[in-house]
């Protein structure tokens, strides 16, 4: 299977585009709040791709679907169907890769990004399928670097909510072994968790990354890292209150997402309270009528459909957290 270059990317995101089908993801109007809305984009776009495409995709049965399971989980409504072939997709790692799209895809990507969804539908009790998720966590191991990385490539570039990058992808590896727990993922979650510590990133996503898979430090080093972490994201948050991919950058929709997931889940959140106040504010600002968010693309300003499902599911994943 090929991997997909950032021109491939660019292909595959730009093909099946919002141009592509022809019509809005969701007519405007979309009643409710922010969460409410957000729930209702999602509920009505993962199940559609599958019809609409004959093949299933990350973005909506990786991110989108784990948006709508923690959704769920926390209480929120919506339609029973909305999720049923997706635990049928999640419950089958053995299939993941026989995709009729195979040419564009990115193997990492495709078996991170299935592998998050079933373990968040696992964590959250919507599936318990064990055998399923510690097929999907072996998968992940021997596509893990001796570096202790989960390597998107190319490396070097920026993720995006689709692709996520290799410091996001490892955090998500390391957050589907720790839900699997076996101990023979021990040597994967150290090795995930010493690369992510000495990582050194001007970019506001990669920090968030950092916190995300290190807010319980166990090493000096790994402290230093959060340090370092959260004083870029101090002095990366704009005037409207979110953020962008560097210090200085316009905000987007997704980077402030991360950085409220990150903050939402320290131990000493009441110590970040206002700085996710501004960003939440933020995020719920830019949101559209739809109940969606505007893709947030590397570089900014492009028209992605796929991006703007994933988009939609970390800003539905930050402001179930904050609100």
């Amino acid at each position: 299977m090929m991997k997909a270059s950032a021109a491939w990317a660019a292909v595959w995101f730009g093909f099946f585009g919002q141009e592509a089908r022809g019509q809005p993801a969701m007519e405007p109007g979309a009643e409710g709040g922010p969460v409410a809305r957000a729930i209702g984009f999602l509920a009505r776009e993962v199940p559609l791709w599958l019809p609409e495409n004959d093949c299933r995709s990350c973005h909506h049965n990786g991110d989108g679907a784990r948006a709508l399971h923690v959704a769920l989980h926390r209480g929120f409504p919506a339609p029973p169907d909305s999720l049923a072939d997706s635990k049928g997709w999640l419950a089958q790692p053995a299939e993941w890769l026989k995709e009729s799209n195979a040419e564009f895809a990115d193997e990492s990507l495709s078996w991170v990004q299935y592998s998050a969804g079933l373990a968040t539908a696992v964590e959250t009790g919507a599936m318990d399928d064990r055998a399923a998720l510690r097929a999907a966590a072996g998968g992940l191991a021997v596509r893990q670097s001796e570096s202790g990385a989960y390597v998107i490539e190319p490396e070097a570039a920026a993720g995006s909510p689709v692709t996520y990058g290799t410091p996001l992808a490892t955090r998500m590896a390391l957050r589907v072994w720790e839900v699997d727990g076996g101990d023979q993922f021990g040597p994967s979650r150290l090795r995930a968790r010493a690369w992510l510590a000495a990582l050194r990133s001007p970019r506001v996503l990669d920090a968030a990354a950092v916190i995300l898979a290190l807010t319980n430090p166990r090493e000096v080093t790994e402290a230093e890292a959060m340090q370092r972490a959260l004083d870029l994201i101090r002095r990366a948050q704009g005037s409207e209150g979110g953020w962008g991919l560097f210090v200085g950058s316009p905000p987007e929709a997704f980077d402030t997402a991360m950085v409220l997931l990150a903050l939402a889940g320290m131990d000493d959140g009441k110590d970040y309270a206002a700085l996710i106040e501004k960003g939440a504010a933020y995020l719920r600002s830019v949101q559209e009528a739809d109940g969606g968010w505007a893709a947030t693309t590397r570089p900014a300003g492009g028209d992605s459909y796929a991006q703007r499902v994933s988009t939609t599911a970390w800003g539905l994943l930050a402001l179930l957290e904050v609100e």
